[in-house]
């Protein structure tokens, strides 16, 4: 952008000084007073008037340019950290809600979720690669090894729903049918009832190596779990890479 100004201000000024000093030469070597202080005012007024005020709007031109650059570079950016918060927003709600309701149908209503978010994370990603950075400051390969990171995590959970949700689906059909007769049973002799029958889909679902991290099952330090090293903390560090530059953007 700085070149390109500097090339149409060197031109401008090679012609402006070429067109004042043929009006100059002229008025030099001609015997009419009249035409040669005309000549002289309009080289003084070519120099000072068109080449000075070439100058400044050029200048200004580039500042425009370069305050709209910066505020299309800083709009890419916040989409960017309100995408990455989304995900944050998406799987912290199946960290809830999977235990909560202990059921195979939550556990995919929320891993269909999860493949949108992952989807999301992905076209960050191809975003960063495509998105013209040149006027930013800041090395970018970073940020996309941090997303790619979050994304690889998803992945295998999403990998794990894949391979184990058709098991899932059928045990839970099993157990629904149990806890009808246990229910039918029970509301017509309660003693006779006895104990409900064991919630075997979701000890299935607690054996998936995804989601014993995810909800941390084996009770590690938040810290030692892959949530906490491949997820949170990358976003920790892209969300503070992404800020830094929305600082020396908007600075």
């Amino acid at each position: 952008m700085i070149r390109e100004t500097r090339r149409k201000i060197l031109i401008m000024a090679v012609v402006v000084a070429a067109a004042a000093v043929v009006a100059l030469y002229i008025s030099a070597v001609t015997a009419d007073t009249e035409l040669k202080k005309a000549l002289q005012t309009a080289s003084l007024t070519l120099i000072f008037g068109a080449l000075l005020g070439g100058f400044v709007k050029l200048l200004l031109d580039d500042f425009d340019r370069g305050r709209q650059e910066r505020a299309e570079h800083a709009e890419f950016l916040i989409r960017i950290l309100s995408d990455l918060k989304s995900v944050y927003d998406r799987t912290e709600r199946a960290k809830v809600l999977i235990p909560a309701h202990q059921s195979v149908m939550t556990y995919g209503n929320e891993m269909r979720d999860l493949i949108e978010a992952r989807t999301r994370l992905l076209n960050v990603i191809r975003a960063i690669k495509v998105q013209d950075v040149s006027g930013v400051e800041g090395d970018w390969v970073p940020l996309q090894v941090h997303i790619e990171t979050m994304e690889a995590y998803i992945r295998r959970l999403i990998d794990d729903f894949q391979d184990h949700y058709k098991e899932l689906s059928a045990t839970q059909s099993k157990y629904e049918a149990k806890i009808k007769a246990y229910v039918e049973k029970a509301e017509k002799d309660p003693l006779q009832a006895g104990q409900p029958p064991d919630n075997k889909p979701w000890e299935k679902i607690k054996e998936l190596d995804s989601i014993k991290d995810l909800l941390n099952l084996d009770e590690k330090g938040m810290k030692e779990t892959n949530y906490y090293k491949q997820f949170v903390s990358q976003l920790d560090h892209a969300s503070d890479l992404l800020t830094k530059q929305l600082r020396r953007i908007l600075g």
